[in-house]
């Protein structure tokens, strides 16, 4: 009988300058009642840390991109 082992690397997001990388997720909030947002846009600059979150009444393309200009013009695009 084979034994396997799993191993699980964790490497982290290394950067020297601001916005030389960002992270975008979407976080689904339907499990709250009420209200017609449905999910959270979260932007996170890695350097920083900073944060951005905008609420969304859906994950379509069309209301992402409506949101992140906002988030880009008070900080900055990422390079990657």
């Amino acid at each position: 009988m084979k034994t396997f082992q799993s191993c699980i690397f964790v490497r982290p997001i290394i950067v020297s300058d601001l916005n030389q990388k960002g992270q975008v997720d979407l976080v689904y909030i339907q499990s709250l009642p009420g209200g017609e947002y449905i999910f959270i846009l979260h932007d996170q600059e890695n350097l920083t840390k900073l944060s951005f979150f905008r609420l969304l009444t859906s994950k379509r393309a069309a209301d992402m991109e409506k949101e992140l200009p906002s988030i880009f013009l008070n900080f900055g695009t990422p390079h990657v």
